[in-house]
């Protein structure tokens, strides 16, 4: 399942990480962003698939 975290921009932040043509310093950005709500918003991480949810732990 694909969760599409949106910021208060609109913005899908989750989608735009996992878009393999996207370009690396954007995807990490991207990355970035989604740690914040994480932060924000704990509740969210058991809603990240297992391979984000593990790149935020490194």
């Amino acid at each position: 399942m694909v969760l599409p975290l949106a910021r208060r921009d609109g913005g899908f932040k989750l989608l735009a990480y996992q878009d393999p043509q996207r370009r690396a310093s954007k995807r990490q950005k991207d990355l970035l962003d989604i740690m914040r709500l994480v932060e924000a918003h704990p509740k969210l991480n058991k809603l990240l698939p297992a391979a984000v949810s593990k790149k935020l732990a490194e």
